[in-house]
């Protein structure tokens, strides 16, 4: 039942955590929507990937290149993955009603999945970014919509009596067609679902129970009276409820959610609490073999692009903040005087915007001692990593 399904979602936001080979210390969506062109963009970024030594779920190299070739999807670790190119291969079933055959051939023809390139953080951690492109996105959602009406009156499962006024709500609004259930709105996404009042506040009442008291029980003993360890892991928790606009309401008997801002793209930022081992750095290196920051200055800096530009040009106007940053920092770095020079400037008139306009975290001044300019960058990089949380101290900044 779909209410069932979004508590266990909720609760599922703390027992993601599984163990697996191939792991992430963190990750960023961002949401972008080309109105002109009618699509949906969406950036993955997988930041500090690595083997965690389990032999449970496989090898991590094996993944990665598994990942890069087949356009693998991965939410927080590899038992969440999802792979869209065996659903892209599969024919389209003329057994199925219409809804689910038009829905499905969408999904194969309107949705690309792109490896970008790879990365390395300040502190040198190994990242990697992932396009996916949902073209003509109006229409692909509409499709969405009448594939979950269709599957919601094909339900025949009996209702948990507790939710049996919810149950029928959803029923009936499914039978009628036409409800969003997903839509754009502007750069977000935006869920809808009818409920029964009532019924709808003791759902919220029992999954925030249950989702406290996974959170008790995912928590090592021995860090449950360590107050810095609790609020680093309450952070995990706290931060995609936070780094990202959210909008929700109840209205009626209508429940809505709204994740990301109409009006410019957001970022979704996720941390697993997992601590960075530099054991695949090299795999990725192999398998993505494009690196961003390079092709990213170039896009930033209007210098002529290379033949393998186009990927990182593509999302250089909304990848996020600091990710422009890292890749300018790196050309400061770097051996070619003018360019380090052009990338100074582009530091300095992007902090004087951004302190003006944002503020959170303070870019930091112009600086006459490069070395301790970009320390300075790098302080404000993981800043941005962590927000909106404050900062930790340096042995939990590495997970």
């Amino acid at each position: 039942m779909l209410i069932r399904s979004l508590r266990i979602a909720l609760v599922a936001l703390c027992a993601l955590l599984l163990s697996g080979c191939l792991e992430i210390a963190g990750q960023r969506i961002t949401l972008n929507y080309d109105a002109q062109k009618d699509e949906l963009h969406i950036l993955i970024q997988y930041d500090g990937i690595h083997d965690s030594g389990s032999p449970e779920h496989g090898k991590g190299e094996e993944q990665v290149a598994k990942a890069v070739k087949d356009g693998s999807v991965m939410i927080m670790d590899w038992p969440f993955t999802f792979d869209l190119v065996e659903l892209q291969r599969a024919p389209v079933p003329n057994d199925q009603p219409e809804a689910i055959k038009a829905f499905t051939a969408a999904v194969q023809k309107d949705i690309t999945i792109s490896a970008v390139g790879y990365h390395r953080d300040p502190d040198g951690r190994v990242g990697g970014t992932q396009h996916i492109v949902i073209r003509h996105a109006k229409g692909f959602f509409v499709k969405a919509n009448a594939a979950i009406d269709l599957g919601i009156t094909m339900n025949e499962s009996a209702p948990d009596p507790a939710f049996a006024r919810t149950h029928e709500h959803i029923r009936k609004t499914a039978a009628k067609g036409g409800h969003q259930w997903l839509e754009l709105d502007g750069h977000a996404l935006k869920f809808s679902v009818p409920v029964h009042q009532r019924e709808w506040a003791t759902i919220k009442a029992k999954a925030l129970g249950e989702l406290i008291q996974q959170f008790l029980t995912w928590m090592p003993e021995d860090e449950k009276e360590d107050n810095q360890a609790v609020a680093a892991h309450l952070g995990m928790m706290l931060q995609p409820l936070t780094s990202m606009p959210l909008s929700y309401s109840e209205t009626g008997n209508m429940v809505s959610l709204r994740l990301g801002d109409p009006s410019v793209p957001s970022t979704l930022r996720l941390k697993t609490g997992k601590t960075y081992k530099p054991n695949l750095e090299e795999a990725v290196e192999r398998h993505v073999s494009r690196k961003t920051d390079p092709a990213l200055v170039r896009a930033l800096l209007g210098v002529k692009a290379e033949k393998d530009d186009a990927a990182v040009a593509a999302i250089a106007s909304w990848i996020p903040h600091e990710d422009r940053v890292r890749a300018m920092m790196g050309a400061v770095r770097g051996n070619d005087p003018t360019q380090a020079a052009k990338a100074v400037a582009w530091l300095e008139n992007f902090a004087e915007a951004w302190n003006q306009k944002e503020g959170l975290p303070a870019a930091p001044p112009p600086g006459k001692q490069t070395g301790i300019y970009l320390d300075a960058w790098a302080k404000w990089h993981g800043a941005m990593m962590r927000f909106p949380l404050p900062e930790v101290e340096a042995s939990d900044d590495r997970r």
